[in-house]
């Protein structure tokens, strides 16, 4: 599946999802359950979250984490949302959020306001115009503090105008 990150650029994905009960790739960048941590892997490390689990409840050691999977059952399931704030503002956690599963292009500015960094993007549902469209058309922002786009806020543009 190929991958939108937030300046725009489509790319494909050179992860390695391994599965529970899968032996771990010699080498490459891998993505694990969070249950399989702590992990000594070859290359960087990723984990996938449930999108039901509490991440500021969990004994997360977020420092040696490259890539942050979370999950969208469906388009109407905002978890990880919470998720992905949480993580951004409480745990200060400061490499790559990626947003998979049931997403919605109408839905990538939300995403991007809380932090996403990737996007897994589901083609045969949209065209990858339509996700890049969706993309270039988050101009503003509401939260600076949670905002990793550099785009202005709202509130201050608004009183500079």
């Amino acid at each position: 599946m190929p991958l939108l990150e937030r300046n725009g650029q489509i790319s494909d994905d050179l992860w390695i999802a391994v599965g529970d009960d899968e032996d771990l790739p010699a080498q490459g960048d891998t993505i694990v359950s969070y249950g399989r941590l702590p992990l000594d892997a070859p290359g960087r490390l990723g984990i996938s979250l449930s999108n039901d689990l509490d991440v500021g409840g969990l004994d997360l050691q977020v420092d040696g984490l490259s890539l942050i999977v979370l999950n969208f059952p469906s388009f109407a399931d905002g978890r990880a949302y919470s998720q992905a704030r949480a993580l951004r503002q409480d745990l200060d956690y400061s490499g790559e959020l990626r947003a998979t599963g049931h997403l919605l292009p109408d839905q990538l500015g939300f995403m991007v306001e809380v932090g996403f960094d990737s996007f897994d993007l589901q083609t045969d549902r949209f065209p990858v115009e339509r996700w890049t469209e969706a993309l270039e058309a988050v101009t503003l922002t509401y939260h600076r503090h949670l905002s990793r786009t550099g785009q202005s806020p709202i509130i201050a543009a608004r009183h500079a105008g």
